[in-house]
């Protein structure tokens, strides 16, 4: 077995689920998105005056309970992921548990600090 493959699939996972949705989020609260529906939230956001650092510790953690919560589905049914071959459940100790740690995914991988350990 591979550990290169879950290296990969986790950096992958990383990059396009929890970096790309708090990109998202992060264009929304600084008022930078360019879609309608975002500007809109975006000022509605504003209008709340809740200081941007809350809203973004409150939204890292919707988003990262989420892809925990996800991982621990797959890993509870055992529903196989097959990458580059691999059965990534299979390769890992604990998807869900993967996310956190100083060598977690998170941590390793994305650009956005996690207030997790």
């Amino acid at each position: 077995m591979s550990h290169e493959a879950l290296r990969t699939f986790c950096q992958q996972f990383i990059l396009d689920s929890r970096d790309a949705v708090l990109e998202k989020w992060d264009r929304i609260i600084r008022q930078n998105a360019k879609a309608p529906r975002s500007i809109e939230l975006g000022d509605e956001l504003k209008s709340l005056g809740v200081p941007r650092e809350i809203l973004e510790k409150i939204i890292y953690r919707v988003v990262d309970s989420c892809l925990f919560s996800f991982l621990n589905f797959i890993e509870q049914n055992e529903i196989d992921i097959i990458w580059d071959a691999e059965n990534i459940r299979e390769l890992s100790d604990g998807l869900a548990g993967e996310l956190y740690s100083t060598q977690g995914w998170i941590n390793r991988f994305s650009k956005f600090p996690s207030d997790e350990g």
